[in-house]
């Protein structure tokens, strides 16, 4: 199996060891080509235990065939629903414990017309759920004294 621009480039190699966003990128058959340091910390495999292994092994089996429905349909159109966008899903470390992540996926080709697809993910964390919901309060409570404001402006008339 042919080594990816991580494995290669030691200047690439340390930078994306040093960020904490995970990056996968398979190959087009959905094998794990290469990872970052923090794939490995976050699920919890060893290099030997990972590489060359379907990315399928990294998600829950509820989203097994998903993927392999996109991926048939990127390889043979070039276009599915989850390259470009980002989704939310689930990840499954290596003791079977699953944990709520956000993924983005791109597709590219190396130097040689290979091509590969580089997923960054991260922890959808409690505290991001919560931000959300804080969020989502402000505006509602936003609209409601807005209309609150228009209300008595119009018995002021």
């Amino acid at each position: 199996m042919k080594t990816a621009l991580l494995s290669n480039n030691p200047q690439f190699r340390a930078f994306a060891s040093s960020i904490d966003t995970g990056i996968i990128v398979c190959n087009k058959a959905g094998l794990i080509v290469d990872f970052n340091d923090t794939i490995r910390k976050m699920f919890k495999y060893r290099d030997d235990e990972i590489r060359g292994k379907p990315i399928t092994m990294l998600m829950p089996s509820r989203f097994h065939e998903f993927h392999t429905q996109e991926l048939v349909k990127y390889n043979a159109e070039g276009e599915n629903n989850v390259v470009g966008h980002a989704l939310r899903m689930y990840g499954l470390d290596k003791h079977q414990d699953e944990f709520p992540i956000e993924i983005h996926v791109s597709a590219w080709n190396d130097i040689d017309g290979l091509e590969y697809f580089t997923v960054s993910l991260r922890r959808y964390s409690q505290l991001e759920k919560n931000l959300g919901m804080i969020l989502l309060s402000t505006a509602v409570m936003s609209v409601v004294m807005l209309i609150t404001l228009v209300i008595l402006a119009a018995r002021t008339f």
